[in-house]
């Protein structure tokens, strides 16, 4: 593989392939890419900031670990995606079980980030009707509408089909519909 394959022009897959090989450059490159969308992503589903600089350190790491399970022709956009939303699925199972055996407190608490909503109200709604959706809904949501993921993606990402991403963001979107009408109401 030729030096140029790690300059900051190289496809993500370039990088991932020249990483794998062993070349330590190429794995800066791709943090610097996507750390931060991640982190953000993460935080969109749940509002917390510590828990999603977490699981884009877990990210990371389970990349560097599971390097050589990269495959030539595997895209790798929805493959590091895959590697965050397995991460936060993880955690949250394991949390819900300390939940469960603490005292039943909240799942998810903190604040987020809605980069591209303008009005703070509708924002404050918008927020606490995102963490009422399940995880899935949730998910689909924000990766669809917020990361621009394509439903074929979003089910590479989720481990699903094209069509349970579809139904997921569809209900998703419906539920965010109906809490945010009801908090108009009140």
């Amino acid at each position: 593989m030729s030096e140029t394959c790690v300059g900051a022009a190289a496809s993500d897959e370039a990088l991932m392939a020249a990483f794998r090989d062993g070349r330590q450059a190429a794995l800066s490159l791709l943090f610097d890419r996507y750390a931060s969308r991640i982190q953000a992503a993460i935080l969109r589903l749940t509002s917390d900031g510590a828990l999603a600089r977490d699981i884009t350190q877990t990210t990371f790491l389970s990349l560097v670990r599971g390097r050589a399970r990269y495959a030539d022709g595997c895209r790798f956009r929805p493959w590091v995606y895959a590697i965050a939303m397995n991460a936060l699925r993880d955690h949250m199972r394991r949390r819900k079980r300390e939940v469960l055996v603490a005292d039943g407190g909240a799942l998810l608490e903190g604040e987020s980030h809605v980069d591209r909503i303008r009005d703070l109200g509708l924002e404050a709604r918008l927020r606490a009707a995102l963490v009422q959706l399940p995880l899935e809904q949730r998910q689909a949501v924000v990766l669809h509408h917020v990361e621009g993921f394509a439903f074929a993606e979003i089910a590479e990402i989720a481990h699903c089909s094209r069509s349970a991403a579809k139904v997921r963001a569809h209900r998703g979107y419906r539920r965010l519909r109906e809490l945010l009408e009801v908090g108009e109401e009140a």
